[in-house]
């Protein structure tokens, strides 16, 4: 069995958004842009990177939306955000 198979099925018990969510953030990541929730605010990090990809990375978080994304941060933990990103 592999990692991507353990995972499935725990997967499957996330609703569909938070799954692209974690997607979205996942490839936001390999883009050098991290994510985190504190005190209410959703913070933004930016690194050197793949600046070519972020534009297309930026087009798809603003249509998903900040109140979703800040949603998606409170409900979810590390570990269940981690989860929902290896689905990437």
């Amino acid at each position: 069995m592999t990692h991507s198979d353990a995972i499935i099925p725990k997967i499957h018990t996330y609703p569909v958004e938070d799954i692209a969510i974690g997607q979205m953030l996942a490839l936001a990541q390999a883009t050098n842009v991290t994510f985190a929730y504190a005190d209410g605010h959703l913070i933004a990090r930016y690194g050197s990177g793949y600046w070519e990809s972020w534009p297309a990375v930026r087009t798809v978080l603003e249509e998903i939306g900040l109140p979703a994304i800040e949603a998606y941060f409170r409900r979810h933990g590390p570990e269940e955000r981690l989860l929902l990103s290896s689905a990437a």
